[in-house]
């Protein structure tokens, strides 16, 4: 009985980390294009995310694959201050799944890129990937409990987050975490390594390492602007690229 159980277990959870196909959702949401602040909430399970900078300037696009029993519920708000929020929650049944509702699923999103944006993402498990090269991104806020987190900044000047107050904070709570920042982009990221005594990876010719563990952009007293980032990967690695602009 415990052969099979264990049997049983491992089987399960092979099933879970498998890609599903049941469900196939396509996600276009409409938006108008003098928004002041485009707010995207992003909340997902068992599910990999791979976040792009869009090339459509009025709507955001993509498509969820999931299980069967899963599915993305997509709402839309628009404030009168022409600020809107659009957020997309990963739904699943209560109780023990089946095994017909077990698998990874994948959200692939495209973004505008001309709105403001203040991206959020809340991830349970599975890789997540935020390609932002192109976009107008004012804040980012990442909190991922267990997969590896790449993310690619643009090269932007926000003009809603006042010089001096923090851009996001990035999470990748059992996983890793590599940050690519432009060149021309100067960047203070706090680290916030738990302890973990994994020494980040960067290049010293691009970043000062300050004490009480943070990496200064060596032009971040003479750039144009800064962006400044809390980077909390307390079991991973941290790697931080300079892309050519």
């Amino acid at each position: 009985l415990a052969i099979t159980a264990v049997i049983g277990v491992v089987a399960y959870q092979s099933l879970a980390s498998q890609p599903a196909s049941g469900t196939q959702q396509a996600i276009n949401q409409t938006i108008p294009t003098d928004l002041t602040l485009l707010r995207v909430r992003l909340a997902m399970n068992t599910t990999e995310v791979n976040v792009n900078s869009g090339l459509t300037a009025d709507s955001v696009k993509g498509q969820y694959t999931g299980s069967a029993a899963n599915w993305v519920a997509v709402t839309y708000e628009e404030s009168p201050d022409r600020s809107a929020t659009l957020t997309l929650t990963e739904t699943q049944p209560g109780g023990i799944p089946t095994l017909d509702q077990l698998g990874r699923g994948l959200l692939e999103l495209e973004l505008p890129p001309d709105v403001p944006l203040d991206v959020e993402y809340v991830g349970s498990e599975g890789d997540a990937t935020f390609n932002l090269n192109d976009v107008a991104l004012e804040r980012l806020n990442i909190d991922l409990a267990s997969g590896d987190l790449v993310v690619t900044l643009p090269n932007y000047q926000p003009v809603l987050v006042p010089a001096g107050e923090s851009n996001g904070t990035l999470t990748a709570s059992a996983g890793n975490l590599a940050l690519f920042i432009p060149q021309s982009v100067a960047a203070r990221l706090e680290l916030n390594r738990g302890g973990s005594g994994i020494e980040p990876q960067f290049d010293p010719a691009q970043f000062n390492y300050l004490v009480g563990d943070v990496l200064e952009s060596r032009t971040f007293d003479s750039a144009p602007f800064a962006l400044e980032y809390t980077l909390n990967v307390p079991r991973g690695q941290i790697r931080v690229e300079s892309l050519q602009s």
